[in-house]
């Protein structure tokens, strides 16, 4: 058996994790003959000596490569197994698909160093920013951190104009009116409340009849880098707070549909014209609800933060609004708001302008499409893992400085180490 997949059965807390795992692994399936893999379940509720059964097992095929398709449990604990087990023998490719929590694990990754120099190594990061953080945290390994964006299931996310009709109809939207949508968590870094604002704004200053749906649960989570914490239904008071402050005939354009069942938020993107996030949160490294909108064939606005920005190319389909780091904060341009979402109005959406933006993005991330690029992925050579960077040796400390606030300022704002180590989240001029 030449591949052995590790991924996890135990449902994931974060729920586009929920997706993207499952996702990697029909990825690997398209790729890969049925007679060419074997996938192992390795999960935080295996006991020590499940997970030294798990080993033998991985060991016993004798797999030529090793590939880690979820973001948690953390492979240290198992590695170091695998590692006695291999202690004098020819070893197999380590393959991990890197996920937004890479950062929290510094510590687990540090512990791992040592092991991971007796293998051959690769990175697979979702996005060309994240692919920059974590060539940063590498030292003399940049080329073997690939870009390899988490898939998206065209079979459950594709265009479709009798949903589409259907959607709009269900929803009380008309064929003139524009709607925006944003799905996903709503929390404090997903910089929900800013974007109700400057939608507000548009309403107001352009005399739109344009309209803003949201959906997904609230969540208060508050900014744990900087040591803030929130009570539970502590967002949602804000959010209750900034409505109230909204004109009733610009309030009734702007709806909360609670949390969504996969197929209602299919509904939800054919009906859709322009998918809203202006997020500048810490784990951003893709962005699977845009993607599963564009894939849809929705147009988009994004902060240009992190992964988001590998959605935009040469066709505009997606625009994004400036990021900065400037006195120790995140600023998102919201100035320029108004005029992406008035310009972005007026943009055709004819039948086939959506067929064309869904086929565009389903090509760049859709599960078939990117199973080819996975293939040639893993037709290059690799080499053995060099060691982790000053820099991630800076990230260790701020964590073992303080665990739950290791980027705080006293003015609870960033201190200037986040705006370094995250430095390829922003956009580089």
């Amino acid at each position: 058996m030449k591949n052995v997949i590790i991924t996890s059965a135990k449902t994931s807390s974060w729920v586009s994790c929920q997706v993207i795992s499952p996702n990697l692994v029909k990825a690997y399936e398209h790729c890969l003959p049925q007679s060419d893999y074997v996938i192992f379940d390795y999960n935080s509720r295996q006991s020590r000596y499940e997970s030294i059964e798990l080993a033998r097992a991985i060991h016993k095929h004798k797999p030529q490569k090793i590939i880690f398709v979820d973001h948690a449990p953390h492979p240290l604990k198992l590695m170091q197994i695998l590692d006695f087990l291999y202690e004098n023998e020819e070893r197999p490719e380590l393959y991990f698909h890197v996920f937004g929590d890479f950062t929290l694990f510094v510590k687990e990754w540090f512990e791992l160093e040592s092991i991971l120099k007796k293998f051959k190594v690769a990175f697979l990061a979702a996005s060309e920013r994240q692919q920059a953080l974590v060539q940063s945290f590498c030292q003399d390994f940049s080329d073997q951190i690939h870009y390899f964006p988490f898939p998206v299931d065209e079979k459950q996310y594709y265009f479709s104009e009798t949903l589409r009709t259907q959607a709009r109809k269900n929803l009380g939207i008309s064929s003139e009116e524009r709607l925006f949508t944003y799905t996903g968590r709503l929390s404090e870094q997903k910089n929900i409340l800013g974007m109700i604002k400057g939608f507000y704004r548009f309403l107001e200053t352009t005399s739109s009849d344009s309209r803003l749906y949201l959906a997904g649960d609230f969540d208060d989570l508050g900014i744990p880098f900087i040591g803030i914490s929130r009570p539970r239904g502590f967002y949602y008071q804000l959010w209750r707070q900034e409505l109230s402050q909204i004109p009733q005939k610009y309030l009734e354009r702007i709806v909360y549909l609670g949390n969504l069942k996969s197929y209602e938020l299919l509904d939800l993107c054919n009906a859709s014209d322009c998918y809203l996030s202006l997020s500048t949160h810490n784990d951003e490294d893709f962005g699977m609800s845009p993607a599963e909108s564009f894939c849809c064939g929705t147009r988009g606005i994004l902060s240009d933060w992190a992964g988001y920005a590998s959605f935009a190319d040469k066709t505009q389909y997606v625009r994004l609004l400036p990021v900065t780091f400037e006195k120790n904060r995140i600023n998102v341009a919201y100035s320029q708001l108004v005029g992406m979402l008035f310009k972005t109005s007026t943009f055709d959406q004819s039948t086939n302008e959506r067929a064309q933006i869904a086929e565009h993005f389903q090509k760049r991330f859709g599960i078939r499409s990117l199973s080819h690029h996975l293939k040639a992925l893993h037709q290059k050579e690799l080499k053995p893992f060099t060691s982790f960077s000053r820099q991630f040796r800076l990230l260790d400390m701020a964590f073992s400085t303080s665990q739950n606030a290791p980027f705080r300022l006293q003015t609870a704002s960033h201190n200037q180490l986040y705006g370094n180590i995250y430095a390829p989240y922003f956009r580089t001029t």
